[in-house]
């Protein structure tokens, strides 16, 4: 059994990412009297293997407010970049040059598709929150 903290860092994610998830009831968890929960390793992958996409952790709009999910899609991002740039790449020598020159290349494609990825997330839910909040009634008394 795993502390939050610990859980994070075997999963790649913030310690509050994971009480969120916890909290919202996406990954399984152990409540001991002290009110500290504990995480099963297995059975956490387990759920998140069920979600097709990272971006299902970001709950809707009625649930949290667009700060809340914009940091969970934040902590979500960040964890992934993490990943990528911690693939190994060959050492770097003249022997060598166009392997380390294509797995730089590689690496550099990852982070830039995740990164169009993230700013697509954030105009999604920017656009989900502005789309709740413009009165499609109709009328015009706002206007006068």
């Amino acid at each position: 059994m795993l502390t939050s903290t610990k859980l994070g860092k075997e999963i790649g994610l913030t310690k509050q990412t994971v009480c969120r998830l916890a909290k919202d009831g996406r990954i399984p968890y152990i409540q001991l009297p002290s009110g500290h929960r504990r995480f099963d390793l297995e059975a956490v992958k387990a759920a998140l293997a069920n979600d097709v996409m990272a971006s299902t952790f970001i709950p809707p709009l009625s649930d949290c407010s667009v700060d809340e999910r914009l940091w969970i899609l934040r902590d979500i991002w960040y964890a992934e970049r993490k990943k990528i740039s911690a693939t190994p790449r060959p050492k770097f020598d003249r022997a060598n040059l166009d392997e380390y020159a294509d797995a730089c290349e590689k690496q550099t494609a990852a982070l830039t598709k995740l990164d169009d990825e993230y700013e697509e997330a954030i105009d999604r839910i920017k656009a989900e929150a502005r789309s709740k909040f413009i009165d499609t009634s109709g009328s015009d008394e706002g206007a006068k």
